[in-house]
């Protein structure tokens, strides 16, 4: 299924800070400047959405709105319309950075650090995962490591094997995604698998996060991520 193209970026008309047509930020690491310039010559993404239309032909279109648009996933699939703009964009990019932990307030938390009009930021993965609305104000101070895998108590293969049609022992990054069913499962995990969770490295199979993803979706659980 191709997602369908609904925005566009915008070309900086409105943004606070002037024209960023024609902002040019400074580096200080050159690896920094190096990676910019290579993501300027990159074409500039839209925001991705479900083609509904490709969906209802295929008789799912229920079936897979119904797990996007539950609980906190709508924030990420359908509550985003800040239009983005190319030199900005490309300079929080070449500098995002995940280190696994560094000191804040005293405690060592994962964090993610990026420039944005030359100034260095830092913020925790609880802030994200709040902005993002995985997460509310009631679990302020929880959940402070990246959750990747099933909380105890759930058994990973007995979900693999509840979501698959024979689809064997799971086997992270190696199991094939064409062995998700029903089929809604498989136009899900395409889904994230191109957006939030994607790695080229393992395109067509699903990663312990995919299916720790999709086992959130199908739960409506919070990811905590």
């Amino acid at each position: 299924m191709a997602p369908r193209q609904k925005h566009t970026r915008g070309g900086g008309a409105g943004s606070s800070r002037g024209n960023t047509s024609r902002y040019q930020p400074r580096f200080p690491q050159l690896r920094d400047e190096l990676k910019h310039t290579e993501l300027l010559q990159k074409p500039m993404g839209t925001f991705y959405f479900p083609d509904e239309d490709s969906l209802t032909a295929a008789g799912v279109r229920d079936d897979v709105m119904f797990l996007l648009r539950r609980g906190w996933w709508r924030h990420l699939f359908f509550g985003i319309r800040d239009m983005t703009y190319r030199e900005i964009t490309c300079e929080v990019l070449a500098t995002f950075k995940m280190p696994k932990v560094i000191p804040i307030d005293d405690n060592h938390r994962p964090v993610i650090k990026f420039r944005a009009f030359e100034e260095d930021h830092v913020i925790s993965m609880a802030e994200v995962r709040y902005h993002l609305g995985f997460m509310g104000i009631e679990d302020n101070g929880q959940h402070e490591a990246t959750l990747t895998d099933f909380p105890p108590g759930v058994d990973r293969q007995a979900f693999w094997e509840s979501i698959t049609r024979d689809g064997g022992t799971y086997t992270p990054k190696k199991s094939p995604s064409t062995l998700l069913y029903p089929r809604q499962y498989r136009i899900i995990h395409a889904l994230l698998s191109s957006t939030i969770t994607g790695k080229a490295e393992v395109a067509g199979k699903v990663t312990q996060t995919d299916l720790f993803c999709l086992y959130c979706m199908i739960h409506n659980c919070k990811p905590h991520m």
